[in-house]
């Protein structure tokens, strides 16, 4: 058996290799659709650069925010229950 059909991310496509093989992915690699996949990919940008920088503080707050949110679900709070936790929590200080 072997490899039969070859996907390719940069230009979203798949094709049969079954025949000629190699030669089947130097042909597609000089088409235009594929060349425009490589190029559109290398200018995309990352996530990472639309998200903001976070602090440790911000890390700090996620993860108590987290925290309580599972505290919420293993004790099968309602929200209005939860909302007076806030409360409690500001006369608690910072």
């Amino acid at each position: 058996m072997g490899l039969k059909w070859l996907i390719v991310h940069f230009c979203s496509s798949n094709f049969s290799v079954a025949h000629s093989g190699l030669y089947d992915v130097k042909r597609h690699s000089e088409i235009s659709l594929h060349k425009k996949g490589i190029l559109s990919s290398t200018k995309t940008s990352t996530i990472d650069n639309f998200l903001p920088v976070r602090t440790t503080i911000d890390h700090h707050v996620i993860r108590a925010e987290t925290l309580f949110c599972n505290f919420e679900a293993e004790l099968n709070l309602v929200f209005s229950e939860a909302e007076h936790f806030s409360d409690l929590r500001k006369t608690r200080g910072p």
